[in-house]
């Protein structure tokens, strides 16, 4: 059974957030929420690059000037 592309993004997400818990150990059930779809690598794969993306851009960016 294939999901909703938005439910499938949500667990992605919800994966992706979870993995960064330095105590994350649940690579079992990672891999078999992986399995349990075939788009599912493909679009973690796009959301975890999308995220490091970002946070490097972050990490550079300067801070806003508040207008006095």
């Amino acid at each position: 059974m294939t999901q909703t592309g938005d439910a499938m993004r949500a667990e992605a997400l919800d994966w992706i957030i979870r993995q960064r818990d330095p105590a994350f150990d649940d690579w079992e059930a990672f891999g078999d929420w992986l399995a349990g779809d075939p788009g599912r690598a493909d679009l973690y794969h796009a959301m975890a690059v999308a995220e490091e993306d970002a946070a490097a851009l972050l990490a550079t960016a300067k801070p806003a000037s508040l207008a006095p």
